[in-house]
């Protein structure tokens, strides 16, 4: 994607001190296809930086979810249930970091993050999570639920008080089975507290994209498992099958 040379850099060091640990997450599914005009738009006016990590402007994840056999998270987000917990371990394939972390959506909307960093070949210190956690302590026992991985391109404004990402190439994978989104970028602005006046959401509004509730955990569990509270994720189900194409791989 040349487009993206035209961005200046920030590194992955003026990334992490963002102080986004406790935010206001705002989503989007927009069309691959727009992503070149969103770009040439940012790039033109000069007002965003792009994350570069090794050489790179696209950085690959790979999550694993963690959830309670009954899925607990999963249903208390089904369910619209305030202060909802998540918990993954996260890989960043460029910068070869690992990080197992709980995501907490407070009843203000807020999001709150606690990460753990651990090596590639160690297991997951799910101890040192729960003793930096408020509430993993009530679920002593979790399992892999589903893994996800997909590419992203970070971009920041001028003052590093927010942060965009755009992520591409949605694969979701449980129980034998994946399905890609290769048509489909979920982009995300990320502040510290709720401001309609910032650049990338006035770009996604001219384009008429507006705020969407999706979580790529929640989607892909809602998918890919049978016996699992759905009905309240069917709704999402046919905006993807209308508007983005979902493939078996």
């Amino acid at each position: 994607m040349e487009v993206l040379s035209n961005f200046k850099s920030f590194s992955l060091a003026e990334l992490e001190a963002i102080p986004l640990q406790r935010r206001v997450d705002i989503k989007f599914l927009i069309p691959k296809e727009k992503l070149l005009f969103l770009f040439e738009e940012f790039s033109s006016k000069e007002n965003a930086f792009i994350l570069e990590v090794k050489g790179s402007r696209i950085t690959h994840y790979t999550n694993t979810y963690f959830d309670t056999p009954d899925f607990k998270f999963y249903h208390d987000h089904h369910s619209q249930k305030l202060n909802r917990v998540k918990v993954r371990a996260r890989s960043y394939s460029t910068s070869e970091k690992s990080y197992l972390e709980q995501k907490k959506r407070s009843n203000k909307d807020k999001v709150e993050k606690v990460r753990i960093p651990f090596l590639p070949n160690e297991s997951y210190p799910f101890e040192e999570l729960r003793s930096k956690s408020k509430v993993l302590h009530t679920s002593p026992f979790l399992e892999e639920k589903i893994n996800i991985k997909y590419s992203r391109i970070t971009l920041a404004n001028k003052d590093f008080s927010e942060k965009a990402t755009f992520d591409l190439n949605l694969t979701q994978s449980a129980s034998n089975q994946s399905i890609a989104y290769p048509e489909m970028v979920v982009a995300e602005v990320k502040q510290p507290k709720l401001s309609f006046q910032s650049d990338f959401l006035k770009a996604l509004k001219v384009l008429k994209y507006y705020p969407v509730s999706f979580s790529k955990y929640c989607s892909g569990v809602s998918m890919l498992y049978e016996d699992v509270r759905k009905n309240n994720f069917l709704p999402l189900h046919r905006y993807l099958h209308k508007n983005f194409n979902k493939i078996a791989v």
